[in-house]
């Protein structure tokens, strides 16, 4: 596997994202899901930032983690979008066997939100193997309350 390929294994496509969203924000929010090496927030040519970012991490099992603990959650009340970074090895895989069947081709109407991306979504206190703990939310709620109260 060339270094090309090892690296878009490690790298989740964050899309969706209001423009306040920063790259320490994501930062602190996917470090949740395992050690972070970069976060890059594209610019626009009038350097404004674009609507989407891409995390590298250091250990390539923390990115199915990282999609399934944050895909959907709200920053600026906007729910992110996460996707496998294109070329990933991680792309072809069912994450979660309880959502292998959701958002098959064809199966969600146009214009409706993917159906998969509430599926990590559990009550508190009704944790799961696989699915994010209280502590976890908890901490994803602090850091991004703390970004909201600083910008």
């Amino acid at each position: 596997m060339g270094a090309a390929a090892a690296e878009a294994n490690r790298t989740l496509f964050v899309g969706n994202l209001d423009p306040k969203v920063t790259e320490e924000l994501i930062f602190e929010l996917f470090h949740q899901a395992g050690p972070v090496i970069t976060v890059k927030i594209p610019k626009d040519r009038d350097g404004r930032p674009k609507q989407f970012a891409f995390v590298n991490f250091k250990h390539e099992e923390s990115v199915p983690y990282g999609l399934r603990l944050l895909n959907g959650i709200k920053l600026y009340g906007r729910p992110m979008r996460i996707q496998f970074r294109s070329g990933s090895s991680h792309a072809a895989q069912d994450i979660s066997p309880s959502c292998s069947q959701l958002g098959a081709p064809g199966s969600n109407p146009p214009g409706m939100p993917h159906p998969a991306s509430n599926c990590s979504r559990v009550p508190d206190g009704m944790g799961a193997p696989g699915f994010p703990s209280s502590l976890q939310r908890q901490a994803v709620v602090r850091a991004h309350s703390r970004a909201q109260l600083l910008g």
